[in-house]
């Protein structure tokens, strides 16, 4: 059986503690383009489960279900549009700077981030429409029904 070649065309093998982005060896640099990294993802999926629950929550009125349902495939096009260029910035071959992978990250990501917090406010405001009775509020107003 042949083995993969560790050579420069493969940065994933060639450079130690390589990954997504290859480490510069200044470990400030490279925790934050992490934590970038891992964040953006986790918001957004958060977001855009809140912007399912609200058009689930809205689902008797059409335009504010629609609209969270809209808000929430822009929340994961533009959560893939910002990380692709990220992916081919680490599949790319060349040396990385100390914090150009930073750079290269916080930009896109404080708009992502920032999209972000405007969606979750309009799916609490789609929620505020959303008619008051639910099972639960049922449940506790009249345990027993007849």
């Amino acid at each position: 059986m042949g083995s993969i070649p560790i050579t420069r065309s493969n940065p994933f093998l060639a450079t130690p503690g390589a990954g997504l982005m290859p480490s510069s060896g200044d470990l400030l640099p490279d925790t934050l383009a992490w934590l970038l990294a891992v964040m953006l993802p986790l918001a957004s999926l958060a977001v855009v489960g809140r912007l399912l629950v609200a058009a689930w929550h809205a689902r008797r009125r059409p335009l504010p279900a629609v609209l969270a349902l809209g808000a929430a495939v822009l929340m994961l096009l533009l959560t893939v549009a910002v990380a692709s260029p990220w992916y081919l910035h680490g599949l790319s071959p060349g040396r990385r700077g100390d914090w150009n992978d930073l750079l290269l990250l916080a930009g896109p990501a404080m708009i992502v981030l920032g999209a972000a917090l405007g969606l979750w406010g309009l799916a609490r405001r789609l929620d505020r429409l959303a008619p008051a009775r639910t099972v639960l509020t049922r449940t506790i107003a009249h345990p027993i029904e007849g």
